[in-house]
């Protein structure tokens, strides 16, 4: 469940604030809303990717939210977003209408503006439109940087300063933020508190540069786990190393970092979109590196917008861990420790390897303008997977790995 704290702090302000003498009437708020219905399906069977299968589903990019923005006194406007999607990563719902955005804001002066309250999460270029699939060339950005196991932070609750001025004949964003997040993804409940970072991007001309780093202090948990992490610790009693494993199930105040890199370069028909990031895990208990980074090329004319794009994505995690039970193996050999201690500690090798995952993608697409405000895109995609791994794809139970698959989508996106 999401931290509502500090929302419940600024609805409670924000009775006070539209009851006051100089509340702005509603007439003057801004409305808007957004949609995208989508399709796809894998050339595998017993493989998952997002909720696609084999067969052909609707619901893993489709998403409709609905926005207001407005004045609510002479110095404080307010701004709104509910967000119902498809497909979440937790027990959510699908298509449950969930309060995606809800801040205040105050310009301090022309250059700098304070927010307040719940916003997107700044990891991504496209993170202010990250459900809007009209903002952008692809059926849905990729997943080597919009990774799944981000899906927990996608919002945070809390304060954000925002500068702008010129440099040179550039514009200079930087924005700083802290606050807090929390959310599950795949049985994992995380909490992060606190999350803080800054954020600069530099605007000239045909081309746009943005540097962000985020740092979490989190705390993780896995229900599932807990009775492996008990057996371990009650195995420490026989050799400490054991109590470093149990301690790898989960996390406690470890501090992650979150780097991320981005361009794009608008050269007459020519769109060029680049973005890299990198997270740095503590190294200790449940501790986890990734990397990742796409390139996209997307030709512009008439209603008509082709594109191309490749990337790579990693993830490892606990690779000391793996090593540390693999050389238990030679201080106490299969069976010197009991038929149940070694299905324990075989079983935890395999679990940990299937949070490794790596995989090279291309994509092939093209984005039709319909109307003004309303486009199809239809793309296919390649994914070659690394190391046995099946990349951001989930095998069933038991369901042999391939070395590749493909994926054929298609959406539309419409923007009211």
């Amino acid at each position: 469940m999401k931290n509502c704290t500090l929302l419940n702090i600024l609805l409670a302000g924000l009775l006070l604030a539209g009851s006051g003498p100089d509340a702005h009437a509603t007439e003057n708020w801004e409305w808007s809303g957004f949609a995208s219905f989508g399709g796809g399906q894998i050339n595998r069977d017993q493989l998952k990717f997002i909720d696609y299968d084999d067969d052909w589903s609707f619901n893993s990019d489709s998403v409709a939210g609905l926005h207001t923005q407005g004045d609510i006194t002479e110095h404080w406007s307010l701004t709104a977003q509910v967000v119902a999607q498809g497909y979440h990563w937790d027990d959510t719902g699908d298509f449950h209408p969930e309060l995606d955005w809800l801040f205040l804001s105050h310009a301090l002066s022309p250059g700098l503006r304070l927010r307040l309250g719940r916003m997107r999460s700044p990891h991504y270029l496209f993170s202010e439109t990250l459900e809007v699939g009209y903002s952008y060339p692809w059926v849905r950005p990729p997943v080597e940087v919009y990774t799944f196991f981000m899906s927990p932070f996608s919002n945070f609750d809390g304060i954000d300063l925002t500068w702008n001025t010129e440099l040179g004949d550039a514009d200079l964003d930087i924005q700083a933020l802290a606050g807090t997040m929390d959310g599950e993804f795949l049985g994992l409940d995380i909490e992060v508190e606190p999350v803080a970072g800054a954020n600069i991007t530099l605007r000239q001309g045909e081309w746009l540069l943005r540097y962000g780093i985020l740092l979490h202090r989190t705390d993780l948990t896995n229900a599932s786990s807990q009775a492996a992490a008990d057996a371990f610790n009650q195995l420490a009693a026989i050799d400490p190393q054991f109590e470093e494993v149990a301690n790898s199930f989960e996390a406690d105040n470890a501090w992650y970092q979150y780097h991320a890199l981005g361009g794009q370069w608008d050269h007459g028909n020519w769109t060029l979109l680049g973005e890299a990031f990198e997270v740095i895990g503590p190294d200790e208990g449940f501790s986890t590196n990734a990397s990742g980074w796409y390139l996209s090329w997307q030709y512009h004319f008439a209603r008509l917008a082709p594109y191309i794009a490749t990337g790579h994505y990693k993830n490892t995690l606990n690779e000391d861990q793996i090593q540390l039970l693999e050389d238990s193996f030679i201080t106490y050999p299969p069976g010197s420790l009991g038929p149940a201690v070694d299905a324990l500690r075989y079983g935890t090798i395999d679990a940990f390897r299937n949070f490794y995952s790596e995989q090279y993608s291309w994509t092939l697409g093209v984005r039709y303008e319909l109307l003004a405000n309303t486009s199809l895109k239809c793309e296919v995609q390649y994914f070659d997977f690394v190391g046995g791994s099946t990349g951001h794809m989930i095998p069933e139970p038991g369901a042999p790995r391939p070395d590749d698959a493909i994926l054929t989508s298609f959406i539309v996106d419409v923007v009211f």
